[in-house]
């Protein structure tokens, strides 16, 4: 006789399936610690450039979950913000690898959650070339891109809902 999986087991697997897009649980996890570590180095380089324009110290520390880089279990897992900034709040960093020339997308929830959080997005556009841009958006933004930008399913993140954001809406600085 077949042993049958507890309706907690089969949940947890799906939310496992969601999370980990078409990666495996290893490829996940790796990707996990290299993304929080480039997260830190982001956010560092930002408030770097925030203290010279503002002619003094901005600091940061760490804020939501798994900022060490290490594997949570999904019930410990939160959309909180990344970072708590000086004279700012609280960021969430996001970035992508190597330059969006049209678009870049955010996803549907965690938009919600930074919309409640009051939180402010530091975006990154080729985080990993020689020329990495940003912009920062803050919950303003934020909002009005719900009603602008239009939800698809986006590849990249394992086709859950996302917001398709035309790169040319932003005005995009020099992170380096």
């Amino acid at each position: 006789m077949q042993k049958t999986n507890s309706i907690s087991e089969i949940s947890s697997s799906k939310n496992d399936a969601y999370r980990l897009d078409i990666r495996s649980k290893a490829q996940f996890n790796k990707d996990i610690l290299e993304a929080s570590k480039h997260e830190q180095s982001l956010v560092e380089m930002w408030t770097k450039i925030l203290s010279k324009e503002r002619k003094k110290k901005i600091g940061y520390k760490n804020n939501g979950c798994g900022n060490d880089g290490r594997p949570l279990e999904i019930s410990d897992v939160s959309t909180d913000a990344d970072f708590v900034v000086d004279e700012v709040g609280f960021v969430e960093v996001k970035f992508s690898k190597s330059v969006c020339k049209e678009f870049f997308h955010l996803k549907v929830n965690q938009v919600n959650s930074y919309l409640k959080q009051n939180a402010t997005l530091l975006m990154v556009n080729g985080s990993m070339t020689d020329t990495p841009t940003y912009t920062v958006i803050d919950s303003f933004g934020l909002d009005r891109l719900k009603s602008i930008c239009k939800v698809v399913p986006f590849a990249g993140f394992g086709f859950k809902e996302a917001y398709k954001i035309p790169v040319s809406n932003y005005i995009w600085k020099k992170l380096k």
